[in-house]
């Protein structure tokens, strides 16, 4: 298995007799990098994830998948300015041009969260589509980039230990959905 993951909880949750899901917590190990972009030379921490492998379960379909972390969240402008909220985006990461983030590279990103400024915030982002992706394609880079990345880049963002996750200061959560046939309690491919 990949460097990045640590650990790997399973849980089978069970559905109203029609339908089960199957659940897998991965600890993801992060890197810290600081970076200027060709629009600003201030260099800005940064995260970097590798996401591990992902096959799907023998009669099981993909059903969604989240990252999570505790972050302490502030900003480089009052937060009166800002309505006390920030954006974290994850991005897939291009990487760097003459050692700096090339944000022409990034694409559109639907995988962002607004954090409410304070310590130890609990942050949820789903990135559905991007594991949907590495899953479909497994040679496919499954590198994330997270932080303020586009724009003014004001916000900055301090990942914390997540209580329960071995060390670990992001988790993947993958989970799978099954169809049962009621008549004989079968799985069925769906």
């Amino acid at each position: 298995m990949k460097e990045g993951l640590i650990a790997l909880a399973t849980a089978l949750l069970g559905g109203m007799g029609t339908a089960s899901a199957q659940t897998q917590v991965l600890p993801i190990a992060i890197t810290e990098v600081s970076l200027a972009t060709p629009e600003d030379a201030t260099e800005v921490l940064y995260y970097v994830l590798e996401l591990p492998e992902l096959s799907v379960p023998v009669d099981a379909r993909f059903a969604e998948a989240y990252l999570d972390f505790f972050m302490d969240a502030t900003s480089t402008l009052p937060a009166d300015l800002i309505d006390g909220v920030v954006t974290l985006e994850v991005y897939p990461f291009p990487g760097t041009t003459s050692g700096r983030l090339d944000t022409s590279k990034l694409g559109v990103s639907s995988m962002k969260r607004t954090v409410a400024l304070g310590d130890s915030r609990r942050v949820r982002v789903y990135v559905t589509e991007f594991v949907r992706r590495i899953i479909a394609e497994p040679s496919a880079d499954r590198s994330l980039i997270v932080g303020s990345v586009v724009g003014q880049r004001i916000a900055r963002f301090a990942a914390k230990t997540i209580p329960g996750a071995a060390g670990a200061k992001a988790t993947l959560t993958v989970q799978f959905s099954r169809i049962e046939d009621t008549t004989t309690g079968q799985g069925v491919l769906n």
